[in-house]
């Protein structure tokens, strides 16, 4: 967009709008979950230690290689939209196979955890 906006005459600063600062959690939440469901690439770093075997649903593609990159292998992305994460998760994880846990920031834009325990699933938030 800046390229555009420069090419019509504007003059473009760009800046970052968002600082992302690491929060202390208890981890519990996420080592007690049978899976894990992703919004974001910055709760990536909540999941070290975690076996590389375990169950993360990203909400895209960049998440997904976000986790990856930091060693999990069991990782399946939806097309990038919430509803596609909801959508995927529901299709292939059912509520009896355990409970699910969404390390988020502290401000989130759609209560995911919420979404799912609406569907019957057992969805603890824990921000990080």
């Amino acid at each position: 967009m800046s390229e555009v906006l420069e090419r019509i005459g504007h003059r473009v600063h760009l800046a970052p709008l968002l600082h992302v600062n690491p929060l202390p959690f208890d981890g519990r939440v996420l080592r007690t979950a049978s899976a894990i469901i992703l919004t974001s690439a910055n709760a990536v770093p909540a999941l070290e230690g975690l076996d590389a075997a375990f169950r993360v649903f990203a909400v895209g593609p960049d998440t997904a290689s976000a986790a990856r990159a930091a060693g999990l292998s069991n990782v399946a992305a939806a097309s990038g939209t919430a509803e596609s994460l909801l959508k995927m998760v529901t299709h292939h994880w059912r509520p009896e196979y355990g409970p699910l846990a969404y390390p988020s920031g502290r401000n989130v834009s759609m209560d995911v955890a919420g979404a799912f325990v609406a569907q019957g699933y057992s969805c603890g938030r824990v921000e990080v």
